[in-house]
């Protein structure tokens, strides 16, 4: 077996869990409606700073998805000039 390399039966010990998940996080990942609702939250102010630019962020994370309300999120953005 080589050093590093997990095999399939090889069981996760808590180091590789702990740096898997902390390296391949992404806050712009989740479901749609939890990135609508964080854009949305981030263009209004609402709980967190205003930030017109993390809210195109997760409008465009939620496009990505093809979802029919991430895009027209996004296509308000670059209409008012934010993208």
């Amino acid at each position: 077996m080589k050093t590093g390399v997990r095999q399939t039966n090889e069981s996760l010990s808590y180091p590789n869990i702990y740096y898997r998940t902390f390296f391949s996080s992404n806050k712009y990942s989740g479901s749609v409606e939890s990135l609508l609702e964080k854009g949305t939250k981030y263009l209004t102010g609402d709980g967190v700073p205003e930030d017109d630019g993390e809210a195109f962020r997760y409008f465009e994370a939620a496009a990505k998805t093809g979802n029919g309300e991430g895009l027209a999120r996004l296509g308000e953005m670059y209409q008012y000039g934010y993208g």
